[in-house]
């Protein structure tokens, strides 16, 4: 057998074949002596950071130069995805695609040779990736070198079919439990699924571990609630789901609202006041729990408020207010 190389390694079982790759070969493990099956025509410390199976006899390597697709039986190597700063460590398959974890650039999403950059998150982690899980309820787990990110592997699909198709990311990191929130494995297959059903990751110091039990999945339907409605400095009283009217000096409206489950990181908050403005503004509800509005002229205003979901902008929940500012006399 060969002794220890400079390079990263990665293993795969394929047809009762056992396949390592060190530096530029790939090279077959025996019993008796292992063999270079295939040396490629560059230089390069990590030919197969990963390798996946596409169908018997049939290779996905991703490393340093790229994605290729390599046929055992007549030792034929093909690119298949070359980015500008090769970096995959980390491939996955999921039914018909491949989600292949560069972390110098991002993730990149594969099917039949075709191959789509996911969009980034707001905070760029995905710009970091190194390792990608897929779980039984649909969705998908990055470790990156912020943290931890999820979306539902559905919104990446149809980002790969359509690339104006949204795509949202939760994000777990210091403020959730974690010292060191850089969890940089850097090797083949860096997450452990626990006999729990917990997640493992290889961190700076230390194992991260991650309670999936703990984190809400599906979004509940919590009923939005508009808890005080103020004008200047007046406290409004105001009947539920009826109009609100307010005196034609009103100038400033401030609304509270009521913490019914909004905080929680699969939802999105977002609110417009019809009459004021056409566009959506969002409300980050652990800072604030309050919309207001200044400088309002007389006339009638529909305050919406809706919850989204954070991975795909599904609409789960709305709540609205009319509001109508008395006109002044010479306007009447």
């Amino acid at each position: 057998s060969f002794g220890p190389l400079p390079g990263q390694t990665s293993y795969i079982n394929t047809g009762n074949r056992v396949f390592y790759s060190v530096r530029n070969m790939l090279i077959e493990l025996s019993d008796e002596k292992d063999s270079i099956l295939f040396t490629a025509d560059f230089d390069t410390r990590d030919l197969a950071m990963d390798m996946v199976q596409l169908k018997p006899g049939y290779l996905l390597l991703g490393g340093t130069e790229g994605i290729f697709e390599l046929d055992l039986a007549n030792k034929k190597f093909e690119l298949v995805y070359k980015d500008n700063n090769n970096a995959f460590q980390d491939i996955v398959q999921y039914h018909d695609y491949l989600f292949a974890a560069n972390y110098k650039t991002g993730l990149v999403i594969l099917k039949n040779k075709k191959a789509v950059k996911a969009p980034m998150d707001q905070l760029r982690s995905l710009a970091n990736v190194h390792t990608t899980y897929v779980d039984s309820k649909g969705y998908v787990w990055f470790s990156t070198d912020d943290g931890i990110l999820r979306t539902k592997v559905q919104a990446l699909i149809n980002h790969f079919n359509d690339t104006t198709s949204y795509v949202g990311y939760q994000f777990f990191g210091k403020k959730h439990g974690m010292e060191i929130s850089e969890l940089n494995g850097g090797l083949q297959r860096s997450v452990a699924v626990l006999r729990n059903g917990n997640l493992a990751y290889p961190g700076i110091n230390g194992i991260i571990t991650v309670d999936r039990a703990a984190v809400s999945v599906e979004p509940k339907k919590n009923k939005l609630l508009i808890d005080e409605v103020t004008a200047g400095d007046t406290l409004v009283i105001r009947q539920p789901g009826a109009k609100v009217f307010l005196p034609k000096n009103t100038r400033n409206v401030k609304i509270s609202l009521l913490n019914a489950g909004w905080g929680i990181p699969y939802k999105t908050i977002e609110y417009r006041l019809e009459g004021h403005s056409q566009f959506w503004s969002t409300l980050d509800y652990d800072k604030q729990n309050f919309i207001e509005f200044q400088n309002l002229n007389s006339g009638e205003y529909l305050l919406e408020i809706r919850a989204l979901s954070v991975f795909d902008r599904t609409q789960l929940e709305v709540q609205t207010l009319a509001i109508y500012i008395e006109h002044p006399w010479y306007q009447t």
